[in-house]
């Protein structure tokens, strides 16, 4: 009777991570984005820095926070010699609290202002952070400018620095995401190659484990996040997720285990609620 309960808790637990994964999928691989091409171009043109939102193509909406305000009021009031070092605050700052859309137009300003690869690293980091937010995923066109530039830096930056390990990751996770079903792969393979470089990359590993839950391959993505606990065992995170994929592979013991130490573990609220929902269905 304990047997068929637990087989039970197992079925219901996977039923769900299975729905989840299926959501995701379609979200990574199908998503319906208007206009969506591969085309090279110069992408986000740079524009006069008068106010957010002003360069053109960009329509954001207005930040209304005074710290930023003050930064960009600076920007503009900068003789040439000290207007990078402004930028790269304000960029900083952007990115620090999650403005990801308008720190990725100010670092195209910033690598304008002063060009190098780090800056352009920089740029294509941010301009990928930025497809991941909500306001800029509303907008199908905004969306293909921002994925459109984070690809053609980060390829640049890749071209001259062939082990660049961030810029590879950002890339493929630039390609995965980029809503075009013939890059999914592409980014695959480059994020698999960060691992050639350095096998001991957690967040290469990390992608690849969420890669393999997305698509069902429930071994693969266990063997990613045990990696990972191998390297950090205080990944939460990773533990949450290698039980859901110990779930998915019957091994009804091991999840729970997993589970009880995240709630037990960790200092992130909502992964422990998360864990706790989840254990109460075994």
């Amino acid at each position: 009777m304990e047997k068929t309960e637990s087989s039970r808790s197992g079925v219901v637990l996977r039923a769900i991570v299975l729905g989840v994964g299926a959501i995701l999928f379609i979200l990574l691989f199908l998503a319906d984005k208007t206009n969506l091409t591969n085309k090279k171009k110069t992408g986000l043109e740079v524009a006069d820095i008068s106010g957010p939102g002003q360069n053109e193509g960009i329509n954001l909406p207005k930040l209304e926070d005074p710290k930023f305000l003050s930064l960009i009021n600076e920007v503009e009031k900068a003789e040439a010699s000290t207007k990078a070092g402004i930028l790269r605050t304000l960029v900083d700052s952007l990115d620090r609290n999650f403005q990801w859309a308008y720190a990725a137009k100010y670092a195209d300003v910033l690598l304008a202002a002063e060009s190098s690869l780090q800056n352009q690293q920089k740029a294509g980091v941010l301009a990928y952070k930025a497809t991941q937010t909500t306001m800029v995923q509303a907008d199908s066109v905004l969306f293909r400018k921002f994925s459109d530039k984070a690809m053609t830096y980060l390829e640049e930056v890749v071209q001259k620095e062939e082990q660049n390990e961030e810029a590879l990751l950002y890339l493929g996770l630039s390609y995965v995401k980029s809503g075009l079903q013939q890059n999914a792969m592409r980014g695959i393979m480059t994020i698999r190659s960060v691992l050639d470089i350095n096998p001991d990359n957690v967040e290469a590993s990390m992608q690849l484990g969420d890669f393999s839950m997305q698509t069902g391959q429930w071994e693969k993505a266990s063997s990613r996040f045990l990696k990972v606990l191998k390297l950090n065992p205080n990944n939460d995170e990773a533990r949450f997720k290698l039980a859901m994929t110990y779930a998915q592979l019957e091994k009804t013991t091991e999840a729970i285990q997993e589970l009880d130490r995240v709630i037990k573990e960790s200092t992130n609220d909502e992964l422990k609620a998360a864990a706790k929902q989840v254990r109460s269905r075994f």
